[in-house]
């Protein structure tokens, strides 16, 4: 545990009465926040639907005079994968810009988990199994020093939304972090309520336990 956990942890701070949230302050990490950029993945995607739209018409145009149905179906099958190739890679670039706009300008806050369920998908890094987990949590303003541009201001433990539903990887070293009643600390985007940055969890009684 950290010097600054210890503090925390010592200080035994409750959250306030009357359904406000903790007024702990918020955790920021040491290190740099890694934004997930799916920037490669689109492009081969991409790349995959040009190279299936380019043989699509290949081998479609030159049955449009002798087997005209044949051909057509060609190119509307042309035109699909170029349509998905473009979304694709737009969907991309939008979920990039709104994960750099999550780190840089949003709100931190306190979420008291309300229920969790397990994703469909799981990762295993260095040995260790990161498993997809679906949290539903109560937001309130955490204690910070950032500025928020573009942002109303909330008083520290004011709540943000009634609830807040986000996906995440989770280390399966931490699952019993999971657990109803218990916080996670995570950076909420200024418009798109379900973008989130997860940064820590804590137990009802305020002792940090950083994300792994």
């Amino acid at each position: 545990m950290t010097d600054a956990a210890s503090r925390l942890h010592s200080q035994s701070p409750k959250p306030r009465a009357g359904g406000a949230g903790p007024d702990w302050p918020y955790p920021e990490p040491a290190g740099y926040r890694s934004v997930h950029k799916p920037l490669l993945e689109a492009l081969v995607y991409g790349f995959i639907c040009l190279v299936v739209t380019v043989v699509s018409l290949v081998l479609a145009v030159p049955r449009l005079e002798g087997e005209l149905l044949l051909g057509l179906s060609g190119v509307a099958l042309a035109i699909v994968f170029a349509w998905l190739g473009v979304r694709g890679v737009r969907d991309a670039l939008e979920e990039a810009r709104v994960g750099e706009e999550t780190v840089r300008a949003g709100l931190p806050c306190w979420g008291r988990i309300v229920h969790t369920a397990r994703g469909q998908y799981a990762n295993k890094v260095n040995h260790l199994r990161w498993i997809q987990m679906k949290l539903t949590v109560e937001p309130y303003a955490a204690k910070t020093s950032r500025s928020i541009p573009g942002e109303r201001q909330y008083a520290v433990g004011e709540r943000v939304a009634e609830q807040v539903t986000f996906t995440w990887y989770i280390s399966e070293l931490q699952m019993a972090m999971l657990q109803p009643g218990h916080y996670c600390a995570f950076l909420l985007h200024p418009t798109h309520r379900s973008k989130v940055y997860l940064d820590s969890f804590a137990t009802p009684q305020g002792s940090i336990v950083p994300l792994q």
